[in-house]
């Protein structure tokens, strides 16, 4: 028995260990410096978002903080703001993520200034409570300040990216152990939750929620004569880029007989844009060619040591033909202000080849998008990860993506659709759809 007392003590001090690691100021001045480096010569010219004073002034605020030993979320807390002076969402700073990464046993959901609880995996947190306080502090008050470290984007996306943030708490907060305040059907209670493992999680998460994992990237589904395609996002791996041509062959040779196809982008942040003409050459009866003008970023040194920064411009002009099981029905597009990158290049693409009819919120996020070239770089010491853009696609002049049956929803049926609860704008679809 002692033994065992002995075994689960140091298998506590080991997960202590991780999250309360010191680093040295020297180490930490190092990572600031390998930080600022790739955003100034990394990426595309940060002074079309920012001034050089007030760029230069934040960056002398940080280098006076630095004096000191600091934890890896001490460090990331005090160098994130940086991000926060630009206003794209390819711009970020986050933990580089490992099986032994602590997270939150949870999926946390943020819509607005409110956190919710999804695909628990203790016992202790009911799905769908909410989540009023975390060690004595307002929820609205840690979602202002996760938003800090965060671009200052304008559309929903940015509820997205910070419950991203609140998965890796664990690691900002160099804690393992978390009191929560909770609301469940109108009763407040508290509890204590321990943070887990990344691996851990994931395996876990396929066992206990084996259908959301299996969707978690794209599905379909049939409803009498109409077909639902959701896809969550463009980026894939080389092999799940395999599955996802497989999925999208077999889901359109054994659906010819639909009558209308929902194509459900909401939420889907993106990715290459090879996957996006994978799917548009099911969507066609005739060769399509796509004009799209991108610029990569080019930092030629100079022999003063200045670097003299350029843009490569190069066209993409693929050319689509048509699949052998192309759909023939009427077809319509899902979307909602959760949309960013490649899937809103996808939309205004959509619209511009008058495949259907586009159903939802109009997003706020950029057509022209940074997302070309988008460099991920880790700092040497903390292991922090950055991503800078080097580069961006340039449709054409302020281009505008007309939404053909638009819906507003409330911040309550918002929670309800991303809860699984109830989805106000797919059964607005069908409305659509019966009275066309």
């Amino acid at each position: 028995m002692k033994k065992k007392i002995i075994i689960l003590f140091l298998m506590f001090l080991s997960v202590l260990t991780i999250s309360q690691e010191l680093f040295q100021p020297e180490e930490l001045q190092k990572d600031f410096d390998v930080f600022i480096n790739y955003i100034l010569k990394a990426g595309i010219d940060p002074f079309k978002f920012v001034s050089e004073e007030t760029f230069y002034s934040k960056v002398d605020e940080i280098k006076t903080k630095l004096n000191k030993p600091m934890t890896k979320g001490e460090f990331f807390k005090t160098i994130a703001p940086m991000i926060h002076l630009f206003s794209d969402v390819h711009y970020g700073i986050v933990f580089n993520i490992t099986t032994d990464t602590l997270v939150m046993p949870f999926e946390p959901v943020v819509v607005g200034n409110r956190l919710f609880v999804k695909n628990s995996l203790v016992k202790e947190l009911e799905n769908k409570a909410e989540i009023l306080k975390i060690e004595g502090k307002d929820v609205k008050e840690i979602i202002n300040e996760l938003k800090q470290y965060l671009p200052k984007v304008r559309s929903d996306v940015i509820h997205a990216q910070v419950s991203f943030l609140f998965s890796y708490f664990p690691e900002i907060e160099d804690k393992n152990t978390f009191e929560l305040l909770l609301k469940i059907n109108g009763t407040k209670k508290s509890v204590e939750i321990n943070a887990i493992k990344y691996g851990e999680k994931l395996k876990q998460t396929k066992q206990l929620y084996p259908d959301e994992w299996e969707k978690r990237k794209f599905s379909f589904e049939r409803k009498g004569s109409i077909g639902i395609l959701k896809i969550r996002t463009f980026s894939y791996s080389y092999r799940s880029s395999g599955y996802y041509k497989e999925f999208l062959e077999k889901t359109f040779k054994e659906n010819k007989d639909m009558s209308d196809l929902i194509i459900d982008l909401r939420g889907n942040s993106g990715g290459p844009l090879y996957n996006v003409w994978e799917l548009f050459k099911y969507l066609t009866f005739h060769p399509l060619k796509v004009h799209l003008v991108g610029y990569n970023c080019k930092n030629i040194p100079l022999t003063d040591g200045r670097i003299k920064r350029t843009l490569e411009k190069y066209e993409l002009n693929p050319k689509i033909i048509p699949a052998k099981d192309n759909f023939k029905g009427k077809i319509w597009l899902l979307i909602n202000n959760r949309i960013a990158s490649g899937a809103v290049i996808t939309t205004y693409l959509f619209k511009k080849f008058s495949f259907g009819k586009i159903i939802g919120e109009k997003t706020t996020e950029p057509v022209n998008s940074l997302g070309a070239s988008l460099g991920k770089y880790i700092l040497p010491n903390t292991k922090i990860l950055v991503s800078i853009s080097g580069g961006y696609y340039w449709i054409e002049d302020n281009p505008e993506i007309e939404i053909d049956y638009g819906k507003n929803l409330t911040e309550e049926e918002k929670i309800d659709y991303l809860l699984g609860e109830g989805d106000v704008m797919l059964d607005y679809a069908f409305e659509i759809i019966s009275k066309n």
